[in-house]
């Protein structure tokens, strides 16, 4: 059984593993600079059935449902606690929320519609612990956090295009570029945290972790403190 608890009480947490709930590239990179010691778990959820009434709802939404799709792998497995880090991003231009491009004719439909115009990005995070004791297994919630980030995109050129599509970094990236790849000299300036456009927003994990009183070179068992 999966009991839910309340995030309000103080208390201590200890747990064997942090876990990164995503398959993303980019957000394993960035956990890996800032010296987390984390295994990396797709949760696989089909984000198509989860919706909201924003495209920023719509992020925070999905970074939740990934948290708990977690919790349900972790607790049908051996794993007897962990520390799960969920994420999600969507983005909106001109009024309309795109998801990741399908195939590289949708790519490059997207870049020529927003090239030379600016799109809003919003990362999502939500942050919770898993505990199996004789009690049964528990999870919890701890943190959920959203953060925007405006890009403005250079007016390119149909071949400018077409070379940039033939690195394949489009695949999987809402908005069709990697920031931290060849796609930042697409961009001509980017308003709010690069780390956060890249997929998780660090300065803010980072900032609750330290409230948690677990540095991000900590090594298990993680023990948490929360309040």
């Amino acid at each position: 059984m999966i009991d839910h608890k309340s995030a309000n009480l103080v208390r201590q947490v200890s747990v064997a593993e942090i876990i990164l709930a995503s398959q993303s590239e980019a957000r394993k990179n960035l956990m890996e600079k800032h010296d987390f010691l984390f295994r990396v778990m797709p949760t696989k959820l089909d984000e198509s059935q989860v919706g909201g009434e924003s495209f920023g709802q719509i992020a925070s939404h999905r970074a939740v449902a990934k948290l708990e799709r977690a919790f349900e792998i972790l607790a049908e497995g051996p794993t007897a606690s962990a520390f799960v880090i969920a994420a999600d991003q969507t983005m909106e231009s001109r009024g309309v929320i795109y998801d990741k491009a399908k195939t590289r004719n949708e790519a490059y439909e997207r870049l020529q519609t927003f090239q030379g115009h600016k799109q809003l990005f919003m990362t999502a995070i939500a942050m919770g612990y898993l505990v199996k004791d004789a009690k049964g297994t528990q999870y919890c919630q701890v943190m959920t956090h959203a953060e925007p980030v405006e890009v403005q995109l250079k007016s390119l050129t149909h071949q400018q295009i077409e070379d940039y599509l033939d690195l394949e970094e489009w695949r999987g990236a809402v908005g069709c570029i990697r920031v931290e790849g060849q796609g930042r000299q697409l961009i001509s300036d980017i308003e709010g945290d690069t780390e956060t456009l890249q997929g998780l927003p660090m300065s803010r994990i980072l900032r609750a972790f330290s409230q948690w009183q677990v540095p991000s070179r900590s090594q298990p068992p993680f023990s948490f403190t929360f309040a």
